[in-house]
């Protein structure tokens, strides 16, 4: 009679139905993905057929079509591909047809552009066109869904578990239970469904610390502090309350060894009421580095409480750094600390604020060298490149100085290698300079006065220039994006090198933007004071930021020492001679009138709003025209000032030789009036070419876009010169 008796089927793991689930809703994301493919390549060949075509001939026409409808169909392939792999074919239509309808919709899009109207009928007709195979996808997901329910529903119930009275202080930075294994048997009961495919093994030692090791798949920091709020929930870590500070999680890859390949995070638990886990208050007593005051604290990790030093300079030179963060989570109070602690070791500081003081009132009053307003981006650029002039100047009068370093001695000193009382440095090294830079893609992306090239690339030049001259930036800013740098890729490469320092920000964007971040700054905690260190040299962990309060915390009991104080506190240093001549070379006010300046400007202002009088308008940013369905490209015009006889006399020389219907573009024109040297950046030939086409056009030449860059023909030129 038990032969007759079906043997019973065990259900399926619960891990395996929530993996077939995920499969199931990223199939369902397929069709989208595709018809998002198409139309962005579509749209793109569309842009590149009306810049070409009226210089390129019918021929590019074709090139473009054929590259819109190889994207559709690209596309559309790759997403059938996955759809097979899951063996999801079911409801599909004929590859004929499939294909074929991407094909005529990248065609479609190629020719009349990525028009709103377009877009719509081509994401409609791609969801009317899957009608079928979406029902049977959504059936598919229901029945797991159903699957899920009836797994939960019949597993057994685990054993009470201690509460989280029975835990103890075993450690004096680390909240650790009785029996350090709860937090395995959670991860395997609940968290693991927040990190598929992983596995929780505690680490030994007084920590609560553990390695969460990965399956096939691996994992990413980025994935496991995306999931951070929902594994805390499923190992029900303590709340903020009265007498306890609540527990958070820390994901870190530590090279020391912890770890033994990348497939591997290590997770520990921190109680953040311990003295680890929150920033000290700044005082007169600077704490730094051994052997190297510029190397000093600004904050501590909250695993350890080990101080998280900033890298101001050392025998290599100086390193500049930037810090990113939002609104109201300790940017500027991050800068004057760091500003504090270059005074005192011997640097200059440079202030450059666009919002007019408002973002640091104590930099702006005690900074040596204060620029209030971004109309001043230009200006402050040009002392910075005076300055760096001058320190270059000064290492070519002193034989075999090839680095400036804040404990050098002048060779020409009585006490130095080559002693000569006669050199005109007078035995003087020049003193560091810290430009500090607030909300610096504001500053980067200023404009030079009358043109439409941006500072960035002068900038970037500058910063790749400097580190050996003893003079560094600190960049300030919300924003992780490539705008941020104004797009220049000396700029993104050369700040964050050595000093970088996250906080939370409400912006999507990747943080991979920024060289050295690991992940997403907004998935940091939303906690002033609370920052990611992740320098080149700088171990990348979760650091709590020392903090010099304003007086204007007075007011809410508060107690001093202020950052007023401190700063008053620091013994008075005369402005070094040759910086505080190109200060006035290029800003009319000394340092000490900028606050003023600053103020009967804005009281001007006001006044006239006040009174009716009409005040010019601030310039607004000329916006790109929408292009019709069907609108052929223009030539190319751009605005700039006017240009002389002499110069088109020389660009015309430039050209000797070649024919007249020639094309010959504004960076080989650069080049061959020696405005740029043969080996130049990128960058530095597109600025100055930019300029270069911006006067042809003032003298009444029109430029027209070629795959090589704005050209004019030989003939042109010749003809502008006659």
């Amino acid at each position: 009679m038990s032969a007759d008796i079906e043997p019973r089927i065990p259900p399926p793991p619960l891990a395996t139905v929530e993996h077939q689930l995920r499969q199931q809703h990223r199939l369902m994301l397929l069709p989208p993905l595709a018809s998002t493919g198409t139309v962005w390549g579509g749209g793109w060949m569309h842009d590149r057929i009306m810049a070409t075509l009226a210089v390129g001939g019918p021929e590019m026409l074709l090139v473009g079509v054929g590259g819109g409808v190889a994207t559709a169909v690209i596309s559309a392939g790759l997403a059938t591909a996955y759809a097979a792999r899951a063996g999801a074919l079911d409801g599909l239509p004929p590859a004929r047809k499939l294909f074929g309808s991407a094909a005529g919709a990248g065609l479609v899009l190629t020719l009349l552009g990525d028009a709103p109207l377009l877009v719509a009928a081509v994401y409609g007709a791609g969801v009317l066109g899957l009608a079928r195979w979406y029902r049977t996808q959504w059936a598919k997901r229901t029945d797991l869904k159903q699957q899920r329910a009836d797994v939960i529903a019949i597993a057994p119930q685990p054993d009470p578990e201690p509460t989280d009275d029975d835990s103890t202080v075993l450690d004096a930075e680390i909240v650790e239970p009785i029996d350090p294994d709860v937090f395995v048997t959670r991860w395997e009961q609940g968290a693991i469904k927040h990190l598929p495919d992983t596995k929780l093994i505690s680490l030994p030692g007084p920590r609560l610390a553990y390695i969460v090791q990965a399956g096939t798949n691996g994992v990413t920091l980025e994935a496991a502090n995306t999931a951070r709020e929902k594994i805390a929930g499923a190992l029900r870590l303590t709340l903020p309350g009265p007498g306890s500070g609540g527990q958070d999680i820390l994901f870190d890859q530590p090279t020391d060894g912890t770890l033994t390949d990348r497939s591997q995070l290590r997770m520990q638990i921190v109680d953040l009421a311990v003295a680890a886990a929150a920033g000290r208050r700044v005082t007169g007593h600077r704490v730094h580095a051994d052997g190297n005051p510029c190397s000093f604290r600004i904050g501590g990790y909250i695993d350890d409480g080990s101080p998280y030093y900033w890298d101001l300079a050392d025998g290599d030179g100086a390193w500049s750094g930037v810090v990113l963060g939002g609104t109201g989570m300790g940017k500027s109070s991050v800068g004057d600390n760091i500003a504090y602690n270059a005074i005192s070791v011997g640097f200059q500081i440079a202030h450059l604020d666009p919002q007019r003081g408002a973002s640091s009132p104590v930099l702006a009053a005690h900074a040596h060298y204060p620029a209030l307003g971004t109309e001043h981006a230009e200006a402050f650029l040009r002392f910075l490149e005076d300055c760096a002039d001058t320190r270059e100047t000064w290492m070519a009068m002193h034989e075999g100085v090839g680095t400036i370093t804040w404990n050098m001695t002048a060779p020409c000193a009585p006490n130095g290698t080559h002693p000569d009382p006669t050199c005109p440095c007078g035995g003087v090294v020049p003193p560091g300079i810290l430009a500090d830079i607030e909300e610096c893609d504001q500053v980067f992306n200023a404009t030079h006065a009358g043109t439409n090239t941006k500072l960035s690339e002068r900038y970037g030049q500058l910063a790749k220039r400097i580190r050996k001259l003893n003079m560094t930036m600190n960049a300030k800013t919300q924003m992780p994006e490539l705008k941020t740098f104004g797009g220049s890729e000396l700029l993104r490469s050369n700040l964050p090198v050595r000093n970088l320092l996250a906080m939370h920000i409400s912006s999507n964007v990747s943080g991979t933007l920024i060289p050295g971040l690991p992940y997403s700054p907004k998935l940091l905690p939303k906690t002033p004071g609370r920052g990611l260190a992740c320098g080149r040299d700088t171990r990348a962990m979760q650091v709590a930021l020392d903090y010099m309060p304003r007086r204007e915390k007075a007011a809410e009991c508060v107690p001093g020492p202020y950052a007023e104080d401190l700063f008053e506190a620091l013994p008075p240093r005369n402005r070094y001679e040759p910086d505080a001549a190109a200060w006035g070379r290029h800003f009319a006010r000394t340092s000490g009138d900028a606050v003023t300046a600053n103020r009967e400007a804005a009281r001007a202002r006001f006044t006239a709003k006040k009174s009716g009088i009409a005040l010019p308008p601030p310039p607004v940013p000329v916006a790109a025209t929408q292009a019709s369905i069907l609108q052929w490209p223009k030539p190319v015009v751009l605005v700039g000032g006017s240009t002389s006889t002499s110069r088109l006399a020389e660009l015309t020389r430039a050209v000797h030789g070649m024919h007249d219907h020639d094309w010959v573009t504004a960076g080989e024109l650069a080049r061959r009036t020696g405005r740029v040297p043969a080996d130049a950046e990128d960058g530095e030939l597109r600025a100055i070419a930019r300029q270069l086409a911006a006067e042809l056009t003032a003298a009444g030449l029109v430029l027209r876009k070629r795959e090589a860059g704005m050209s004019v023909t030989v003939r042109q030129l010749r003809g502008a010169c006659a």
